[in-house]
């Protein structure tokens, strides 16, 4: 099962570099299930996101900020190009820009989840609890 994540933007040293359509990183379900994270939006994707599920991130905005707060609007052609070249089984919209994509992945045919971005401070345990249970039931109705 492939999922794919959307998440706002990324943010480097060099602000203004495009992605051209490459996810900042591939991990496979064993990768996924074996790693530990030191940010705040991964250890938070752990609680939501299954073991089961091989990860592609990606983001919304081909552009690359230089600090946590950059910010980049939703690139619809980002986004489909991404969906094109890696065929998700299964997308998960992350924050207000990634779910911008909802009407994209909609027409495309994707099931997808929306969630509040991981790194929000409102987002609590139980949050994550139940949108792991939907990513669930979502993989369960894709595999039935």
């Amino acid at each position: 099962m492939k999922l794919m994540i959307i998440l706002q933007n990324a943010y480097m040293d060099r602000e203004g570099s495009v992605l051209s359509g490459e996810p900042l990183f591939i991990m496979s379900a064993y990768s996924w299930k074996y790693t530990s994270f030191d940010n705040v939006t991964e250890r938070r994707l752990k609680k939501i996101v299954p073991n089961a599920c091989d990860i592609i991130f990606g983001n919304a905005s081909p552009k690359i900020g230089n600090n946590p707060n950059s910010f980049f609007s939703y690139d619809e052609n980002h986004v489909g190009r991404m969906i094109l070249k890696y065929k998700p089984d299964l997308v998960l919209l992350c924050g207000k820009e990634a779910g911008k994509a909802e009407n994209l992945i909609r027409k495309i045919g994707l099931p997808y989840v929306l969630s509040l971005h991981p790194a929000a401070r409102i987002l609590s345990n139980e949050y994550c609890k139940s949108k792991r249970k939907e990513i669930i039931r979502e993989i369960i109705r894709i595999m039935l």
